[in-house]
């Protein structure tokens, strides 16, 4: 029974491609209505300038479908797969395809640091949709 659980466990880290954390000075509030929209983040950040925005609108709507031109390598079509809002955490989830093959999942977790007014961002890009571990506020 080890052996299954540890290859289980193995199975879920090799598909994380990317994941990274930061403490940002905002409300999580604030934070929020900024990093849920990922157009914004193709303005705001100098090596996505060869992503631009198609079509699609409310990147933040589950459900809807959107669009960026990879500009030199491939469109992607976007789909917003998952949302949770709450006070303490927020959750987005996005699944991208691109015609020549690439997919992934991307997702951005907002945790409320309750002792002052800033928000921990996490942010992963991984190969499956299985949901890696992650705090549950109660």
């Amino acid at each position: 029974m080890e052996n299954i659980n540890n290859k289980l466990i193995k199975n879920k880290k090799d598909t994380l491609l990317f994941s990274t954390s930061l403490i940002f000075e905002q409300n999580i509030d604030k934070l929020w209505l900024f990093l849920r929209d990922l157009n914004n983040e193709t303005k705001a950040i100098d090596y996505f300038d060869n992503l631009q925005y198609v079509k699609g609108n409310n990147t933040w709507i589950q459900g809807n479908i959107f669009s960026f031109n990879w500009i030199g390598l491939t469109p992607l079509e976007f789909k917003c797969t998952k949302i949770h809002v709450d006070r303490n955490k927020k959750l987005i989830k996005w699944k991208a395809k691109g015609d020549i093959g690439i997919s992934y999942y991307k997702q951005v977790y907002l945790y409320r640091i309750t002792n002052c007014d800033k928000t921990l961002v996490k942010s992963t890009i991984s190969q499956n949709e299985n949901e890696l571990s992650d705090y549950n506020s109660k």
